[in-house]
């Protein structure tokens, strides 16, 4: 076999058994599927940076529950 097929088999095969492993597998070795996975998950979700989105329209809804607070405070 040459050495690009094997490559790309084992990259299949390890693949495979991150995304099945804990599913058909038992025992340790399905769990180790699992922890991988998370791992995994974890590190790609790290990736993307935490950020709060500013409400575009925060500074008219303000300025709108302000007159209405306005006009029922004057009735």
């Amino acid at each position: 076999m040459r050495p690009q097929t094997a490559i790309k088999l084992l990259t299949f095969l390890t693949m495979i058994f991150i995304a099945l492993g804990d599913k058909v597998i038992p025992g340790p070795v399905g769990k180790a599927s699992f922890t991988m996975r998370e791992g995994i998950n974890n590190f790609v979700t790290g990736l993307i940076p935490d950020k709060k989105f500013r409400n575009p329209n925060e500074r008219t809804e303000k300025a709108i529950e302000e007159e209405q607070k306005k006009l029922n405070q004057t009735e």
